[in-house]
């Protein structure tokens, strides 16, 4: 029996790249949420064994699908390596009423959720095309084409939504990016490790890094 579910499972693995296709397509995952995990595993694991290579430029007058993905980078640090990087914020947060380690990144071009942390908030993710072809710190480029939109993010009493792109992060259950921080014409204040976000009323709410309570001014 076809259900919506088993159609959303179905367009995502046809977005798979090739060498990841076929091992998400035998283990038959019943869930998006499976497959998703699946893939980023799978892409995980490719990237240690050194299976996925840089993708190099090729002259070609038409454009390929790989130049009609969003594209943006991802970086990755660690809990231990992120205070002493003046460029990014970390604290704990409540997303979809769930508490969750956050780091708000201005090097990262998108916003993205744990895959690990994915099944805690309770929504699906979309499946978008084009999908997004995201570079992280090694250099390699990883493609996917799902989203999941309208989380909230509980800030110092004040709730925003953010869409999120399922991802590994290692430490860090949620990596805020520029496209939300832009968006709410936020900025990361380096010397001072603070996240100032502008308020529909004027006033300018300031999240600290480590700290349970911020300000608004």
């Amino acid at each position: 029996m076809v259900t919506p579910e088993s159609q959303r499972v179905n367009r995502y693995i046809r977005g798979l790249a090739p060498k990841i296709k076929a091992h998400v397509t035998s283990s038959k995952p019943a869930t998006i949420q499976g497959a998703v995990s699946m893939a980023n595993r799978l892409t995980t694991d490719g990237i240690k064994d050194g299976l996925f290579k840089k993708k190099e430029n090729v002259g070609n007058k038409r454009m390929s699908s790989d130049q009609k993905r969003n594209q943006g980078r991802a970086f990755r640090l660690g809990v231990a390596e992120a205070p002493q990087d003046p460029n990014v914020v970390t604290g704990t947060f409540s997303l979809n009423d769930h508490f969750a380690i956050v780091l708000f990144d201005s090097g990262a071009d998108y916003s993205f959720i744990s895959i690990k942390f994915l099944p805690l908030i309770d929504m699906k993710p979309s499946v978008i095309n084009p999908g997004y072809e995201i570079k992280i710190a090694s250099g390699i480029k990883v493609v996917t084409n799902m989203i999941v939109r309208g989380c909230r993010l509980e800030l110092e009493g004040h709730t925003f939504t953010i869409d999120l792109i399922p991802f590994g992060h290692g430490s860090f259950d949620m990596i805020v990016g520029m496209d939300w921080l832009s968006k709410l014409r936020a900025k990361i204040v380096c010397d001072e490790k603070i996240v100032q976000i502008l308020l529909s009323n004027g006033d300018i709410l300031e999240v600290y890094e480590e700290r349970p309570e911020g300000n608004v001014k």
